[in-house]
């Protein structure tokens, strides 16, 4: 599936779930987040950055799995599968799939050796926040990226431990083992001590109405042909 700008380095980037051993599910979220997205700044295309700005992206967390939609891609979707680690570009139109080689991964990918601060806290959609703050080069630019994460919504704890072993066992000060679900990322790109130019994922509205399990059929078993690997 296509992914774009904001959710290449916005989103999958973020690393939205930390780890811990736990068996009591009773934060465990298997409802719909709804998501919005911003661009500013004087080094990007302003016709780019308005579309990206009028991009939704929605967010489905079930017992295991997550389904990834976007705004604009009607009738595709990425349903990641936390219990196998794999992940599957959906197209309802066609009625195919591609298994993606980064697998389930892909949704978690963070490096944690940048995190450089989680003194602070937040509430966001009256949900309680711990931001992170990380620190790293990418190219030219000097990324410093914030996290808002809540550990009052988390994903199954069972489950996880198949994703990303070093989220599992991350911790920062013996701070936030929570498998929290982040509301809010800030991305700024600066160039010599100038900031050129930020971006923003923030959540819009949190619906806690568990999600029909149908919704994370697998898609060889709605009779989808699959098509081959995609990045």
């Amino acid at each position: 599936m296509k992914k774009t700008l904001l959710l290449c380095y916005v989103l999958l980037s973020t690393g939205l779930t930390f780890g811990q051993n736990a068996t009591d599910d009773s934060n465990v979220f298997r409802g719909t987040i709804y998501y919005k997205t911003s661009i500013s700044g004087n080094g990007i295309d302003y016709k780019q950055a308005n579309r990206q700005a009028q991009k939704e992206y929605v967010l489905k967390y079930g017992d295991g799995f997550i389904r990834h939609e976007e705004s604009g891609e009607e009738g595709i979707y990425t349903l990641y599968d936390l219990r196998s680690g794999e992940a599957y570009s959906v197209n309802k139109n066609d009625k195919t799939y591609a298994l993606l080689k980064g697998g389930a991964g892909t949704f978690m990918d963070m490096d944690s050796t940048y995190i450089k601060d989680i003194s602070k806290t937040d509430t966001i959609m009256n949900y309680h926040c711990v931001r992170f703050k990380s620190e790293s080069k990418r190219g030219k630019y000097n990324v410093t990226n914030l996290y808002w994460v809540t550990p009052e919504l988390q994903i199954n704890p069972a489950v996880y431990d198949e994703i990303d072993p070093r989220l599992v066992n991350y911790q920062y000060n013996d701070k936030l083992r929570n498998k929290g679900i982040m509301l809010k990322t800030v991305t700024r790109y600066k160039h010599k001590r100038k900031t050129i130019y930020s971006t923003r994922l923030y959540v819009d509205k949190i619906d806690e109405t568990p999600v029909d399990k149908k919704q994370f059929t697998y898609p060889d078993e709605l009779g989808y042909a699959q098509k081959r690997k995609v990045k």
